[in-house]
C-alpha cells in the first residue's frame, strides 16, 4: 500500500495557512468545535493518541493537553461541539464568500460515516456575498487526516482538509 497525503483547499482567503495538523498514525479526532456567527470564526479539535494521551489543538495552532470544550456563546455568537467518539470524519462541505470585502468560509458541515448528511451548518451567512458552494472529494474508504486554515481576531479566514489516498489502486 502507498499511501499520499492530498491537500483540499483553502476554503476562503487564498493565503498560506496559519495553522495546520496532520494525524500521526492511530490518532483519532474525538471532538471538533466549530466558532461561528456571520461567517466560520475558528476551529479547535481534540485528538486521542494511541497511548490514551489527549491533545486540544486551538484556532492559532497551538497545541495544549486535553481541555474541556463547552457549548457556549462566544465572540464568535456560537461555539458548537462536535463529539465524534466512534466516528470518523468523511467530508467537508459548505459555502465561502464575502464578508465586508474579505473572502471567507462561511458556512461548515462536518461530514462523518455515521452522519453522512453533516454536523451543521456552522455560519449563519448574514451580510455575506458572492456565495459559492464547496464540497471535499468524498471519503468513504480514505480518511481526513488532517486540517488546515487561516484565523484572525473575530473571523475564520480559509479552511482546507489533508486526505489520505491509497495510490497503489491506481497502479494496479
Amino acid at each position: 500500500m502507498v499511501l499520499v497525503i492530498e491537500q483540499f483547499g483553502p476554503i476562503g482567503r487564498q493565503e498560506p495557512p496559519k495553522w495546520n495538523f496532520i494525524l500521526e498514525k492511530g490518532d483519532k479526532i474525538t471532538k471538533v468545535q466549530v466558532e461561528s456567527g456571520y461567517v466560520v470564526d475558528s476551529l479547535s479539535f481534540e485528538i486521542l493518541e494511541p497511548s490514551g494521551n489527549v491533545k486540544t489543538i486551538w484556532p492559532d495552532g497551538t497545541v495544549s493537553g486535553k481541555i474541556k470544550f463547552v457549548d457556549a456563546k462566544t465572540s464568535a455568537n456560537e461555539a458548537n461541539t462536535i463529539d465524534l467518539v466512534g466516528e470518523r470524519i468523511t467530508q467537508i462541505s459548505g459555502l465561502e464568500g464575502d464578508l465586508y470585502n474579505s473572502q471567507h468560509a462561511v458556512q461548515l458541515l462536518i461530514h462523518t460515516d455515521f452522519t453522512p448528511e453533516g454536523y451543521g451548518p456552522f455560519g449563519d451567512k448574514t451580510d455575506t456575498t458572492n456565495l459559492k458552494g464547496f464540497k471535499s472529494p468524498a471519503t468513504s474508504t480514505e480518511p481526513i487526516v488532517g486540517f488546515f486554515g487561516v484565523t484572525s481576531t473575530y473571523r475564520g479566514g480559509s479552511i482546507g482538509v489533508y486526505i489520505s489516498k491509497d495510490t497503489s489502486k491506481m497502479l494496479s
